[in-house]
């Protein structure tokens, strides 16, 4: 397989520049709060403490779950290689289009970053769930118009028809 015959998904700077300003500048801001707040000059400053401290705590969890699609290498997320014999990878996750079953782009499970960023969520034939993070920083018409480019005409022919219904 040549090299031209990749397909690599990236994100755009302006995903990036926005992925880390909300992060880095909600940490300092709510630094800064928890800063002020702790001199305990007035009854509010209860609040200050508790809001600034949780904030601030936030805020460093969401860098820490932003921070591989941020820093990846060549802000490549996804990479398709197209085929009957072709694959989706992932950082850590690899599925064989030819194995795929059905995939969506949504956000799953009941933690804090399952209520902020959205993954592509593939099911495969053997009825495993794999889960490869987009850290938000994806434009997922795009995502969606590549998937229906180079997934559906190689996964099976019965599941194509319910991946169709998952492009938005």
């Amino acid at each position: 397989m040549s090299n031209q015959d990749v397909i690599k998904i990236r994100f755009n700077k302006t995903s990036l520049l926005f992925g880390l300003m909300a992060t880095v500048v909600s940490f300092a801001v709510f630094c800064s709060i928890f800063l002020a707040a702790i001199r305990f000059t007035s009854i509010y400053d209860v609040v200050g403490v508790f809001g600034g401290g949780m904030g601030a705590v936030f805020s460093l969890y969401m860098f820490i779950n932003v921070a591989p699609g941020l820093f990846s290498k060549d802000r490549v997320i996804f990479t398709i290689i197209p085929g009957p014999d072709g694959r989706i990878e992932s950082i850590k996750k690899s599925v064989d289009i030819k194995n795929i079953r059905d995939y969506k782009i949504a956000k799953n499970g009941f933690t804090p970053r399952a209520m902020f960023f959205e993954d592509l969520i593939i099911y495969t034939l053997d009825n495993k769930k794999v889960k490869m993070p987009t850290y938000n920083l994806l434009h997922y018409q795009d995502l969606n118009n590549d998937l229906k480019k180079y997934l559906l005409p190689y996964i099976s022919s019965g599941s194509e028809a319910q991946a169709q219904k998952n492009i938005k």
